[in-house]
């Protein structure tokens, strides 16, 4: 319901030179109201001397009767004092005459308030000031030297706007302790011991509350006497307290909720009937904890109708809590929530709370991620400014959004701006969309990003210049001694098409550096050695066949292992039968064989013969990771016996081919392999990287590969044994009309889990799969009482009712997997 607001008249006094922050006063009153107007039952009313009616006799006195109905006087100056009010009298402006009646006011009535205002002035005026400067000095100096007044000093129109947004704000919180200490004296025990019924007297306890907190109130209050404690229910509890964190004052203003209370509340609501600002205690609270997604705001937020008043937008700068702040801006970020286009609005206010620079890191950063998402042209000057504070909390983000903004455009525009920023941090998600589709890139632009300071914008510059033949033999010189190994790679690559020759120690020395944080170890980063073998295995396919049958020498050499492995896929049909009988044999012969032909050559008594029994294990190991993986390559239905024989009993480490082949090839009774794969390292051989691109993600390529071999079996696999984290990736990849299949029973007992990634999995595809109808029906069964309920399903489901199917559907869609 509706709730009165307290007038608050202010005043603007001020010579006529200072247009353009009049103008801008007026815009920072409305806004004002409307951030903050609910929550402090105010409505400042903003007046000067352009708002008095004109009547006969002296002008100044007709503003000076308005004058006296304020209770702030907003003073600025700038360059000019203003001319006198009258012919006869001692006021040398009308800004002098409405200055000194309002000090003599306040000296006898305590009343109005006093702020000052002065706007910088030039150096070179203040060189030769003339006399109507000179007056603003002398008055300044008075004010300095009175030290009764404080002013504050401005630059601008931006800078003014917050400074007065601040003494606005900061003025009716003052009004509002004010008014809460002055009912606290008033409010006195009744001398009756009992205490009036609801019905014989209602009154407000305090402006705090609506008329639906003070009913519950005296109730409350009538029951507690006679009963003790044990009538309250603990809706009736959670409400109380509720209640009472309506009530701030300053040095004791937390006014939130518990994350149970606010979960209790939401349960017994179709029993309550919330007031106003109720309704607006429990947004704000499930706000803030709205980052761990334990807490329903969507249903109360509708019940404020918070999307048709574009409430989110206000919650992000009303108040002073810095959760409550972000926790709007991320929901923004999810709902797809645009700022407001109020005309008295602007997103300069927006931009300037979010981003100003006494602004929380924690909010701008949210505000960053925003912008970057639904950010303007416009704004690109106020994130522009987060980025030269060069703060490292907040200048990638900053970085992102400007690039994230441009990208919307044009993607030439959006590499531009990462080339002019030089940001160190990049997202893969944002490099993959400004690199998707480089043939309109200028070849100027590619090699510019060769020498970014982001390693991935190096890599991928790197990558397609290369591909172009826009590198130059100076400048992949320059490229093999960066700090990236993969820059170095595709220096290195290039040199060697270009004849330049390097023996296998140098090719290593470039490509292997020893990792700083192992350094006592002698560790090279995976990196580095994953780029050795990613340049060996692409050199020895550039080989004719003679080449290496003449490389696959006695030794075990460098290249050895890698050439017979290449010459064997190279020539597969021919081969595949002494590959398959080596694997069959676990290399045993071909050991054997190798070590004969060494020892022929060095002498069977020799160092190295000698040191070979000890490395045999990690030997076999490597060669039968290479065999079984170019099996897995060639994708015939004959090696599955073969590769599931080492699966179950050999496999350390898993590679993409593997997951291929399974995927492909295998049956239900693999999917205990793909489940163990899920707890292994994975093992990037040289021929399946994608420097690019990333690396593998495990779970999601374990999840696929499960849903494939169960081909109509879901539920069967949902039930099956498995670590709670590929359990998570497996329900978010199911499909909707797969996942629409599932019983009640399913459901609930997916959603008790004891995994958290598994209930938010589980309650968001309900979101997704399936319509508001049944999502009341599940959360009606979820929430039964005496049941045990997770608080984050309870979020989720609440999300998915009280939103609009549309508006639903598109953030769940754009959600990233957790």
């Amino acid at each position: 319901m509706a709730e009165s607001r307290k007038l608050v008249k202010v005043f603007l006094a001020s010579p006529g030179d200072v247009v353009e922050e009049r103008r801008l006063a007026k815009t920072v009153a409305d806004e004002v109201n409307q951030l903050l107007g609910d929550e402090f039952s105010c409505q400042i009313e903003l007046v000067g001397w352009e708002d008095t009616v004109s009547v006969f006799g002296r002008p100044q006195a007709t503003i000076n009767r308005e004058l006296e109905r304020c209770e702030l006087l907003i003073g600025v100056v700038w360059k000019h004092w203003g001319t006198p009010p009258d012919t006869e009298g001692h006021y040398t402006s009308g800004f002098e005459e409405e200055f000194r009646t309002s000090v003599e006011r306040r000296l006898k009535e305590n009343r109005p308030e006093i702020s000052l205002f002065f706007k910088q002035i030039d150096s070179d005026l203040l060189r030769d000031p003339g006399p109507s400067l000179q007056k603003v000095l002398e008055f300044k100096r008075e004010i300095t030297s009175g030290k009764q007044i404080l002013y504050e000093a401005f630059a601008d129109s931006r800078e003014f706007e917050t400074r007065l947004r601040r003494c606005l704000v900061s003025y009716i919180k003052k009004l509002r302790d004010n008014d809460r200490d002055q009912n606290a004296s008033q409010t006195t025990a009744p001398a009756d011991t009992s205490i009036p019924s609801v019905e014989a007297e209602v009154l407000p306890l305090s402006t705090s509350f609506s008329k639906e907190g003070s009913l519950f109130l005296r109730k409350f209050l009538d029951d507690s006497p006679s009963s003790g404690t044990d009538q309250y229910t603990a809706a009736d509890v959670a409400r109380f307290r509720l209640l009472a964190g309506l009530i701030e004052k300053h040095g004791n203003d937390e006014c939130v909720l518990g994350v149970h209370d606010c979960n209790v509340l939401y349960f017994s609501a179709h029993k309550t009937e919330f007031g106003s600002r109720e309704l607006h205690g429990l947004v704000k609270s499930n706000l803030h904890h709205y980052e761990n997604e334990n807490s329903p705001i969507w249903k109360w937020f509708i019940a404020i109708d918070g999307f048709q008043r574009q409430l989110l937008p206000f919650y992000s700068v009303s108040g002073t809590s810095s959760e409550v702040h972000v926790a709007a801006l991320r929901a923004m970020c999810l709902v797809k929530e645009k700022l407001p286009t109020d005309k008295t609005l602007t997103r300069d206010v927006f931009l300037s709370s979010w981003l100003g620079a006494e602004s929380n890191r924690s909010v701008k950063t949210a505000a960053l991620n925003y912008l970057g998402d639904n950010g303007l042209d416009e704004d690109l000057v106020a994130i522009k400014a987060e980025f030269d504070r060069n703060d490292y909390q907040t200048r990638s983000a900053a970085s992102e959004a400007m690039i994230r903004i441009r990208l919307r455009d044009s993607r030439q525009k959006a590499i531009s701006t990462l080339f002019e920023l030089q940001p160190t941090v990049v997202s893969r998600g944002l490099l993959a969309a400004l690199f998707e589709k480089t043939d309109a890139l200028p070849d100027s632009t590619l090699l510019e990003g060769i020498s970014h300071q982001n390693p991935d914008v190096r890599v991928m510059s790197a990558q397609v210049a290369s591909q172009r033949k826009i590198l130059t033999v100076d400048i992949a010189q320059a490229l093999v001694g960066d700090v990236d190994a993969r820059v170095r790679l595709i220096a290195l690559e290039f040199l060697v098409e270009n004849g330049q020759r390097y023996s296998n120690r140098e090719i290593e020395q470039i490509l292997v550096k020893k990792n700083h944080g192992n350094a006592l170890l002698g560790l090279s980063d995976p990196t580095s050695a994953a780029c050795l073998d990613t340049f060996k295995w692409r050199r020895l396919n550039s080989l004719t066949d003679a080449v290496l049958e003449d490389t696959m020498v006695a030794s075990l050499s460098l290249f050895e292992r890698e050439a017979y492995f290449v010459l064997t896929e190279r020539r597969f049909r021919a081969r595949a039968a002494a590959l398959r009988a080596a694997v069959d044999d676990r290399f045993e012969a071909y050991y054997t064989e190798r070590i004969r032909k060494m020892a022929s050559e060095v002498g069977p008594d020799s160092e190295t013969i000698e040191r070979m029994p000890p490395l045999k294990p990690f030997i076999i190991k490597s060669l039968m990771q290479l065999g079984l993986d170019l099996l897995c390559r060639k994708s015939e239905t004959c090696d599955l016996a073969r590769i599931r024989r080492w699966a179950k009993t050999e496999m350390d480490s898993f590679s993409i081919d593997f997951i291929n082949y399974i995927r492909k090839h295998g049956e239900w009774e693999d999917i205990p392999l793909i489940i163990r794969c899920a707890g292994l390292n994975v093992n990037d051989s040289f021929n399946s990287l994608d420097f690019t691109s990333g690396f593998l993600n495990k779970n999601i390529s374990c999840a696929t590969t499960l849903l494939a071999l169960a081909r109509g079996r879901v539920s069967d696999l949902i039930a099956t044994q498995m670590p709670q984290n590929l359990l998570a990736a497996v329900i978010t990849n199911i499909s909707d009309k797969a996942f629409r299949g599932f019983s009640d029973e399913t459901l609930m007992t997916l959603l008790d889990s004891d995994n958290t990634d598994v209930r938010r999995a589980v309650a968001l595809k309900c979101v997704r799969a399936h319509p508001k109808a049944r999502l009341k029906k599940i959360l009606e069964r979820y929430a039964k009482p005496g049941k045990q309920r997770f608080y984050n399903v309870v979020h989720w489901l609440d999300f998915g009712i009280s939103l609009s199917r549309d508006r639903v559907l598109q953030a769940v869609s754009s959600m990233p997997d957790r």
